[in-house]
């Protein structure tokens, strides 16, 4: 990590943090639509299958099965949010404890004559890699103003 002295050059930590936590929101809201799916296919399935006889009843209750392991799957989104729950608020003691310490000595002002070093640019493809604004993001264009392109 590399001290900055311009406003929004030095904060990548904070940045990194609200992707972070864009990725936790993002997922939960993708686990919540699938499990809501889910259960009505399952209820779905399962009333079809108290109107079905033989084969046809078997392929309604492989459905529900299925449905059943879709919902087991769902589970990673507990986990994973747990985990970059707990890297957020690392990330978030160290960039804490960073700006005690320029506090210390003497404020962001006394860096602003060390020379800054300039990170690896992303090259073709990969400098389109950045992923969805966030809300916050400068010159983020709302899904609403997309939507209204297209009407």
């Amino acid at each position: 990590m590399t001290l900055h002295y311009a406003g929004a050059q030095g904060q990548e930590i904070a940045s990194a943090t609200d992707e972070l936590g864009a990725v936790v929101l993002g997922t939960e809201t993708a686990t919540h639509t699938i499990l809501e799916a889910a259960e009505k296919i399952d209820e779905l399935a399962s009333n079809l299958a108290a109107r079905l006889a033989g084969g046809d009843r078997d392929i309604a209750k492989e459905i529900s099965d299925q449905v059943i392991s879709v919902f087991e799957a769902c589970n990673f989104q507990d986990i994973t949010g747990q985990r970059i729950s707990k890297v957020v608020a690392s990330m978030r003691f160290v960039e804490e404890r960073v700006t005690e310490m320029i506090k210390i000595w003497g404020g962001i002002e006394s860096f602003k004559d060390i020379e800054r070093l300039q990170g690896a640019n992303a090259n073709g493809e990969q400098s389109l890699l950045n992923g969805p604004a966030l809300d916050h993001d400068p010159g983020r264009t709302s899904q609403d103003n997309i939507d209204a392109m297209f009407n």
